[in-house]
């Protein structure tokens, strides 16, 4: 297991990806048990930082979940958060617009698999990476936790 107050970039520590209010709450230990979460968390981090690099300070508001903190949130069991390859990131800096990050990603190098607006405009974007697996889907989720598969002019329009 790692020491969860390493430095895995030059911002991002392991407890930031594994911290969860809702695991505190429900007495849920979410620390992974298995070292290739950890690498994946590892990995996830390394193409954050490149955000934050370019935005400024990135709120992890929700990393790895341990499939009983999956469950408990009703998330799928098939989430990218389960492996440690999705975070649910928002600026800390409110003179970022979300919308600035979500068209940095998408026209930047950064790697990508799903990028997920959820409560758009004003909530938060999951950020889904894998290892040699580039989908590149933008979804949308609604209040009623639908999701949409949508442009990035549809979401850019959506803003204004």
């Amino acid at each position: 297991m790692e020491d969860l107050n390493e430095k895995i970039t030059e911002n991002f520590t392991y407890g930031e990806f594994i911290r969860s209010t809702t695991a505190i709450r429900l007495g849920i230990d979410n620390i992974p048990k298995d070292n290739i979460i950890f690498k994946n968390i590892k990995n996830l981090a390394v193409e954050i930082q490149k955000i934050r690099d370019e935005f400024g300070g990135i709120r992890i508001l929700s990393g790895y979940r341990c499939p009983e903190l999956n469950k408990a949130v009703g998330s799928s069991s098939t989430s990218l958060h389960c492996f440690g390859f999705a975070a649910d990131i928002e600026p800390i800096n409110t003179n970022v617009k979300l919308i600035e990050i979500i068209n940095w990603i998408y026209s930047s190098n950064l790697k990508w698999r799903e990028l997920i607006c959820e409560y758009f405009p004003h909530g938060w974007c999951h950020y889904g990476f894998t290892e040699n697996i580039y989908t590149t889907n933008i979804k949308l989720k609604d209040n009623n936790h639908n999701y949409s598969i949508v442009s990035i002019d549809y979401l850019n329009k959506l803003y204004q």
